[in-house]
């Protein structure tokens, strides 16, 4: 039975939480979600094109977006299955400067690649690249220039496992590379486990850090692992990764400089509360079941809003927050509507205040894997234009517009 808590506005939230830790609804307040001070919006303003070849598809997932400090220059990145590459392109002439080629055989073996999988590019001579449970320093060549064991194959089995998700980057601070982790969905105590690992790039050294969200110790998200995800952005200004998790309208914030945690202000959506567990009771979860149990479990992850990639606009200090939208079992068994996933995007301040939300066109038109943010303005794939001019990589600029 959804049980509320809210039986008077000036109830405090640790109240809240205090007395509903059993309903994932009972974490939905109107403030910063339905109450907050309207001040921006997400716009589109125009597009811009990269030259595209008979090489290169829309099937590119893992975008990253990189500036040179000593010469200014940006560049954008995309992992490449037809290629076998990371393929670098020159935001001011819009053209493919380079491939870095990712081997599956051979002495710079990385494994097959996968998709999405993490990547950052270091400088236009080295990038570091996430694959089968390793991290690899590559050069411009793509020869193994460092190998880290990111999970080891005979470790504890609730060990932290990167998440090679397309909005769960690497980050990197100094000599430092942070990994975003998920997975591991079947332990019972949930926050007692560690979603970030931090590799030493000099020594291999590795360590495990942040706690995972309290809200999974009260269900069971499904089996899938969808709803387990975890997503983040880096600010420089304050030296911090932002971090949210799928299943959660709280952010989180992970301080780069004393390896703290701290959890932030609930940011949620003005169009749907709670994201709802597969099952209410952890008690319930088997590890074996049936075929039937697992479409049940893919239906209600699907057909579940959830919250997805976290941007920071260091223009404006402006936080984004993409969600996807709750899908009706109708559309969830339409082979037309299923895949026309709708965003909408939470725009919060530096100070965790939601100052805006609007939703974007949808799946059929936008595709929400290849996205990345520079100079004001979130850039999202238009597969629409694609399809209509394979010669061009099409992306739509929306320009974060303040009242």
């Amino acid at each position: 039975m959804k049980r509320y808590c809210l039986s008077f506005l000036s109830i405090t939230l640790g109240m809240l939480m205090a007395c509903s830790s059993k309903n994932p609804n009972a974490y939905y307040v109107d403030e910063n979600a339905l109450r907050y001070d309207h001040k921006a919006k997400l716009q589109y303003v125009d597009d811009i094109a990269f030259e595209a070849d008979k090489s290169t598809t829309s099937a590119m997932s893992g975008t990253g977006y990189f500036t040179d400090k000593k010469t200014g220059k940006a560049y954008v990145t995309f992992l490449s299955p037809a290629t076998k590459s990371i393929m670098i392109y020159d935001v001011d002439t819009k053209k493919c400067i380079r491939k870095i080629s990712v081997s599956d055989d051979g002495p710079n073996n990385t494994g097959p690649m996968t998709t999405p999988a993490m990547h950052k590019l270091l400088s236009l001579d080295s990038v570091l690249y996430f694959n089968f449970d390793n991290l690899y320093l590559l050069n411009s060549e793509g020869s193994i220039l460092k190998k880290f064991s990111v999970v080891d194959p005979k470790g504890k089995a609730d060990q932290p496992k990167p998440n090679p998700g397309t909005y769960a980057p690497i980050f990197v601070n100094g000599s430092y590379a942070y990994l975003i982790c998920s997975y591991n969905a079947e332990f019972k105590q949930q926050s007692g486990l560690l979603d970030l690992i931090k590799i030493n790039l000099e020594t291999g050294e590795k360590s495990e850090h942040f706690n995972r969200s309290t809200v999974y110790d009260n269900g069971f998200w499904g089996y899938n692992l969808n709803l387990y995800f975890l997503y983040g952005t880096f600010n420089p200004k304050t030296n911090e990764i932002v971090l949210g998790y799928a299943a959660e309208p709280f952010v989180h914030s992970y301080s780069l400089k004393n390896d703290t945690q701290q959890r932030r202000k609930f940011v949620g959506s003005e169009h749907f509360k709670a994201v709802n567990p597969f099952l209410d009771d952890r008690n319930d979860f088997k590890r074996n079941i049936d075929p039937q149990t697992m479409a049940k479990s893919a239906e209600h992850e699907i057909s579940n809003p959830s919250y997805y990639a976290l941007f920071f606009d260091e223009v404006s200090q402006t936080y984004i927050r993409v969600a996807f939208m709750p899908k009706s079992k109708t559309e969830y068994h339409d082979p037309v509507k299923r895949n026309k996933f709708k965003c909408t995007f939470i725009l919060f301040d530096r100070d965790f205040n939601k100052i805006g939300e609007n939703i974007l066109p949808d799946a059929s038109v936008l595709d929400f894997r290849m996205m990345y943010i520079a100079d004001g303005a979130l850039h999202i794939f238009n597969k629409q234009k694609y399809n209509k001019d394979n010669d061009r990589l099409y992306f739509d600029r929306y320009k974060l517009l303040f009242n």
